[in-house]
């Protein structure tokens, strides 16, 4: 992880020098743009590729630098394109189609939370339930199958969209 600082043109540099095509920028909107604005003045091609929920804050709160985030790849957990599975068609049909991806996960996580402890004896039971959240397997969740290990770490389907400013 590289930190944004007043020598971020230096370490921009650095990584340019080292060929690099992809740029993931896990950062605050602010340093996002900070960095489209000094790779195009460095006139570096790389592709940028950012976390979910970019595009909402600058709408919101950057609308003027909408224009940068042309060709801007982003991860999305749900997309309007891609296809959904039945228990996502009764998500959509409960909430007349109103949310936001937000809304969905919390759907999508309760949704895994009650199968957890509808595999416990005691739904009250707060060890089997972690127990059987973390041995979550295929469950079929908004846009696909969702499994979760010991750990509790989930694996489950996630987009890539380019952004069309």
């Amino acid at each position: 992880m590289i930190e944004i600082t007043d020598q971020s043109t230096d370490i921009l540099k650095r990584v340019q020098a080292k060929n690099q095509e992809l740029l993931y920028l896990p950062v605050a909107v602010t340093d996002v743009i900070t960095i489209i604005q000094e790779v195009k003045q460095m006139r570096w091609a790389p592709r940028l590729m950012t976390s979910d929920g970019l595009l909402a804050t600058v709408f919101t709160q950057h609308k003027e630098q909408l224009g940068l985030l042309d060709g801007l790849l982003a991860t999305e957990f749900f997309h309007n394109a891609s296809q959904g599975t039945r228990f996502a068609d009764r998500v959509v049909a409960a909430h007349e189609g109103r949310g936001t991806s937000y809304t969905a996960m919390d759907v999508e996580g309760m949704a895994i939370l009650l199968d957890a402890m509808n595999r416990c004896d005691d739904p009250a039971d707060r060890q089997c339930i972690n127990r059987q959240v973390r041995s979550t397997v295929d469950f079929k969740g908004l846009q696909g199958k969702i499994s979760i290990d010991s750990n509790g770490k989930a694996d489950r389907p996630l987009m890539i969209n380019a952004i069309k400013a």
